[in-house]
């Protein structure tokens, strides 16, 4: 244990602050500790060691808790001299509690405690319509939404942590859950797009500003209104006929523009749709692009921030093109916001998100860009833990601060944080480093997805199993449950690794195997895999499903796990049927098995016998027949 002394008013706000990260420091303040003098200095932070002690100069409460982690950090060293200056106003989180994993209150204070070790001061919510608002009460029924004593209690939280939580909602688009709602139904126009030009749709805001008026400190609020794809084509347009996007969004803008100034809030919203109105192609990244258009920046309202997003390169020439290009709203300050990208799957991608990361930072740094946020959004149900993308974050962090962002510093920077490994979290990422894999750590990847949850039988991607991944996925099995009791305080996420790795020992080949054994007609073989391997396969989900639950607990609320329990029962209940199936034809009962007897053909011709980069939506992987709706 760590005894320092903090000279300064015990009952102080920093004092207070310091005392919820000294337990994650493995740290007391004792009156028989260390002497620490704190001082206040016009910016940034220093750390400083003399015969007398040691004294932090701090700027903000976001420098006073990163040094003193920093001090905690170098107590071994013989001297101490550190002075650090932030290079963004803002750094922060957006953690999504939009898409199922709602995390808790008490997760939310720990992810705020090691955000502030870090020294990252911001941190977005978002929150489509899981948040409550009084006069709305469908919105966010039966979503698990947060209630305006929990936002208040968060907010407070991060204010005294010295991190500015910051709105982050919708608008216009991504809506969709919203409308399964029979009563707010109404007020769609197509896809999750809300109906420009009802005044329902804007009561609805009224509201929504309002509410958050009311429960965050903050005066920013990021309104959204990114990948508004179907903006006026549903109900729109049979209402008023056929009106261009670009006056449609123009027209919603100024109107919740102007709904913000007289709240005295300042909005920021994503800049995608922008670029998306921009022929011929509607595409986002331009790199052929030489300008924007003279009649798209005249679409922006003058003051409204915006947000360019990048999550997907590594490519220092798309963000110097990208920042350049945002350049020409001259009128519209520009932030960024990368990724910590988590939505692939229960499998972070750790690896490729620090490069990626590394790259956005340096360009964002040289081009003036002040504020820098990583997203962890939540496609397809959030089944990766938050907590699983700390790598990303000490980098931008580093990047802020010391602008050291090796992995070497990172690791050290990280343990201080965290009580983790930075490399061994990167190592989670092996999960999806397949045989046959080239580009690893420098692209978006998830077999493991497609190989977990396609169907046995009638498996669409059997053309895409490399060989040997049976033992790739024992081994891996084998190292995740290892990195597990190096980290305990995340052993929940590497046994959750572990017993992904060891169904897939099995499920990632299943359908192949049992072809081969179909077309050999070897009813041998396939009462074998009916008698022992489905029922082991049966055990591990059984498993996998546990530890991933464990995992959920732990972070997350409860409202949004039924979704899982829909995917494991769905694989649990398919591996005992295929197992009637397969003994009903080796017993003679049935004379085929049509599944078997299809001819397999490949997913993509071009990587036949290979594996696929990414399957994204468990809708699209588990059958290739009508799952919903249509």
């Amino acid at each position: 244990m760590n005894k320092l002394y903090f000279i300064t008013d015990k009952t102080s706000p920093e004092m207070k602050a310091i005392n919820e990260v000294l337990p994650r420091l493995n740290a007391v303040d004792d009156v028989s500790g260390i002497p620490v003098m704190l001082k206040r200095i016009p910016e940034g932070l220093t750390v400083t060691k003399d015969v007398k002690g040691y004294t932090i100069g701090f700027s903000t409460r976001i420098s006073l808790i990163r040094a003193v982690g920093l001090l905690v950090e170098n107590l071994k060293k013989k001297e101490l001299n550190i002075e650090e200056k932030p290079k963004f106003d803002t750094v922060g989180t957006m953690p999504d509690c939009s898409r199922n994993a709602m995390l808790t209150v008490d997760s939310l204070k720990e992810w705020i405690r090691v955000n502030s070790l870090m020294g990252l001061n911001a941190m977005m919510l978002y929150t489509e319509d899981t948040y409550e608002i009084e006069e709305q009460p469908y919105f966010g029924y039966m979503r698990g939404r947060f209630t305006a004593e929990e936002i208040k209690e968060i907010d407070d939280y991060a204010f005294l942590m010295g991190i500015e939580l910051v709105p982050c909602i919708q608008t216009l688009a991504h809506l969709r859950t919203l409308f399964l709602n029979g009563q707010m139904a109404g007020l769609r126009d197509a896809d999750g797009i809300l109906l420009v030009g009802d005044e329902r749709v804007y009561k609805l805001i009224d509201d929504m500003l309002d509410t958050c008026s009311k429960n965050f400190r903050s005066r920013r609020i990021n309104l959204g209104m990114d990948e508004a794809f179907l903006l006026g084509s549903g109900t729109y347009m049979q209402k008023n006929g056929y009106i261009p996007r670009s006056e449609i969004m123009r027209g919603h803008l100024d109107i919740v523009v102007q709904k913000c100034k007289d709240r005295g809030l300042q909005p920021m919203i994503w800049s995608d749709m922008f670029f998306r109105m921009i022929p011929p192609t509607g595409g986002y990244y331009r790199m052929s692009l030489e300008c924007i258009p003279e009649n798209i920046v005249k679409l922006v309202p003058e003051g409204l921030k915006l947000l360019y997003w990048d999550y997907y390169s590594i490519d220092r020439n798309r963000y110097n093109k990208m920042f350049d290009l945002h350049a020409d709203f001259v009128n519209n300050a520009t932030g960024f916001a990368g990724g910590a990208v988590c939505w692939y799957g229960v499998v972070p991608l750790n690896t490729f998100s620090v490069e990626s990361a590394r790259a956005a930072t340096e360009c964002a740094i040289a081009k003036g860009c002040k504020d820098a946020w990583i997203t962890m959004w939540g496609d397809d149900g959030s089944a990766c833990a938050h907590f699983a993308t700390f790598p990303t974050l000490q980098i931008y962090a580093e990047a802020c601060w010391s602008g050291n962002t090796t992995d070497e510093h990172a690791e050290i920077r990280m343990k201080t944080c965290t009580g983790a490994s930075y490399k061994d979290f990167l190592e989670m990422e092996q999960v999806n480093n397949v045989p046959g894999r080239t580009d690893y750590g420098k692209d978006i990847a998830n077999p493991y997805k497609y190989m977990l949850y396609q169907d046995i039988l009638n498996g669409k991607f059997d053309c895409h199993i490399p060989e040997g991944i049976a033992e790739h996925y024992a081994e891996k099995g084998a190292y995740m449950k290892k990195l597990g009791k190096r980290n305990k305080d995340y052993e929940e996420i590497y046994k959750t690794l572990a017993s992904l790795c060891y169904v897939l020992e099995i499920k990632a080949s299943l359908g192949v195997d049992l072809k081969k054994a179909y077309d050999a007609d070897d009813k041998e073989a396939l009462k074998n895999f009916a008698d022992k391997v489905i029922p082991e396969l049966i055990k591990r989900y059984e498993k996998y499903y546990a530890d991933n639950k464990a995992m959920w607990d732990k972070y997350n609320r409860p409202c949004g796990f039924e979704v899982q329990d829909i995917r494991f029962g769905a694989l649990i209940q398919r591996a005992k049927n295929v197992r009637t199936i397969l003994l009903d034809y080796v017993s003679g009962k049935t004379q085929s098995i049509p599944e078997l007897a299809v001819k397999r053909i490949p997913f993509d011709p071009a990587l036949e016998g290979k594996a696929l980069k990414h399957q994204h939506f468990w809708c699209d992987i588990v059958t290739a027949n009508i799952l919903s709706r249509f």
